[in-house]
């Protein structure tokens, strides 16, 4: 990648995603893209081992977590357990790449922070499974 092209990712990452380091991309990826670890606990709910009581939460996060919760529910009969996974795992592993290819991580912690995102990826019988799951995410 030339010094123009790494300077143009760096610029977009920065404007489009507030990615400027490391630290940014990988709290950007937890904060804004990972939905899956939501998704369980609308499973839980669906499935009466709720892990928390709605009664905790504000009223504004309340009706949110309903409202997604509800939303969510259409996709259950397609993705089951895998919910929104391969979503997450698509978005970060994008990420991590663009993140390697100008320079805000090494070639190292690249190989590093991706094995847990491929190691997900046995989660799936097959690309069938895969493929509705990020549709759905």
């Amino acid at each position: 990648m030339s010094p123009e092209d790494k300077a143009a990712c760096r610029a977009h990452l920065e404007q489009v995603f507030g990615i400027t380091d490391k630290a940014s991309m990988l709290d950007f990826c937890q904060q804004q893209i990972q939905c899956h670890r939501q998704y369980m606990d609308f499973v839980a709910f669906w499935e009466g081992h709720s892990p928390f009581e709605l009664e905790e939460l504000n009223e504004q996060a309340r009706d949110f977590f309903r409202v997604a919760r509800d939303f969510s529910a259409q996709f259950y009969p397609i993705v089951g357990h895998h919910g929104y996974l391969a979503w997450d795992i698509s978005e970060c592993m994008g990420h991590l790449r663009n993140g390697y290819a100008c320079g805000l991580i090494s070639r190292d912690e690249f190989d590093d922070l991706t094995e847990y995102w491929v190691n997900q990826t046995c989660a799936f019988d097959n690309w069938v499974d895969f493929a509705a799951s990020l549709i759905c995410g």
